[in-house]
This record gives C-alpha cells, sequence and structure tokens, in this order.
C-alpha cells in the first residue's frame, strides 16, 4: 500500500473514531504547557484537529508506538494561527474485556514545531 492510502486509511479511521468520542489524551509536557499558553482546552484541541487534518499535512509514519504494540502513529504539521504545530497522533485497539478489543486515538502531541518538517505529500508552492 503506497503512503498516500496509508494517511488517507489512517484520517478516515481518525474521524471515525473521534466522531464515536473515542479519544484519550495522554499529551506531553511541552503540549499541555503549550495549550495552557494559548487557553486552549484538550476538547478545543481536538476538535481544531478533526477539523483541519488533510493529507497532505502528512509528515512521517506509520511507526509503531513506543509503549502500545497494536497502535500506529503519524506525525503532521498542522498551521494554526501564525504557528507551525507538530501533531502526534496514535490509533489502536484497547482490550475492554475478555477478548473485546476497541478503537481509540490518543492524542500525544500539539505543540510548535522545532525544526522544519519536510511534507512529502505537498505539491508545487504548497511545500
Amino acid at each position: 500500500m503506497d503512503i498516500i492510502t496509508k494517511v488517507k486509511l489512517f484520517i478516515a479511521q481518525y474521524h471515525s473514531l473521534y466522531e464515536s468520542g473515542k479519544v484519550q489524551y495522554t499529551l506531553n509536557k511541552k503540549s499541555q504547557v503549550f495549550l495552557n499558553e494559548i487557553n486552549m482546552t484538550v476538547k478545543a484541541m481536538s476538535a481544531y484537529v478533526y477539523d483541519n487534518l488533510k493529507p497532505e499535512l502528512y509528515y512521517q509514519g506509520p511507526s509503531a508506538h513506543h509503549r502500545l504494540p497494536d497502535f500506529q502513529v503519524m506525525v503532521f504539521e498542522m498551521p494554526y494561527e501564525n504557528r507551525k504545530l507538530y501533531v502526534k497522533l496514535a490509533i489502536g485497539e484497547i482490550p475492554i474485556y475478555d477478548d473485546k478489543t476497541d478503537g481509540i486515538t490518543i492524542y500525544m502531541s500539539f505543540h510548535p514545531e522545532e525544526a522544519e518538517m519536510n511534507l512529502p505529500l505537498q505539491e508545487g508552492d504548497n511545500k
């Protein structure tokens, strides 16, 4: 499967999980500090990502989660006001009972980028 297909599938799955309310906020310290600085709640952050996530914002992934083997991680660069943000999302399955699992999105990072991010799916003047 090519990368554009993987990214589109990841975003579609993310949208479905978000619409079902299946989200968890496990943000790093940088992200928590940034949200406080801009006076944004995690729910507002989540809505912003939902409304603005597009394949051309893809930066990196899918890669394995560092602690959760059944999760895939993707990183996106998202514009926010006059900044470029580093946004890391993980999607996977969590156990709910017996042998049953349920899909969930985990928000991991949402903060200004620290280095230039090359966006391989952007074309022409959008790079």
